[in-house]
């Protein structure tokens, strides 16, 4: 048995982060100690390893727990999901990346010392807009 803290410190984790993973049903507790500490199984860290793990590949905290007894396919599925999620994400990342090298290609070409010019700000607006032309609100 570990206590909250070995447990922490073994997993490189917060009391904090350990509190919400049992606040939230992702680790429980065996007991408690004498002294009214949570006490935890030699499992813990692998939990918490699996839980940091999960986090990691994009997987919330509710995610998580619904998971955690979840047959293996519905495991893929999700990851397949998260993957799709990823790519989407990554080609919204790589269109603003253009939109801002555009922006700075109109910047750096405008000749007015005090910001940008209104000639120069429509340039702007049309060359993004002609890139995106259904931007998404965030």
């Amino acid at each position: 048995m570990k206590t909250a803290r070995e447990v922490c410190r073994a997993a490189g984790i917060s009391r904090k982060a350990l509190r919400v993973y049992r606040e939230r049903k992702l680790l429980s507790p065996c007991q408690k100690s004498v002294q009214g500490y949570w006490l935890y199984g030699e499992d813990t860290l692998v939990k918490i390893r699996r839980i940091q793990l999960l986090k990691q590949l994009g997987f919330r905290l509710s995610e998580i727990r619904s998971l955690e007894k979840a047959p293996h396919t519905e495991l893929l599925k999700s990851l397949a999901v998260k993957k799709q999620e990823a790519e989407k994400e990554t080609e919204e990342l790589h269109a603003r990346i253009r939109r801002i090298g555009i922006a700075e290609e109109i910047i750096s070409a405008d000749p007015a010392e005090t910001g940008l010019s209104e000639a120069a700000m429509q340039v702007l607006i049309h060359r993004i807009l002609k890139e995106n032309p259904d931007p998404q609100e965030e």
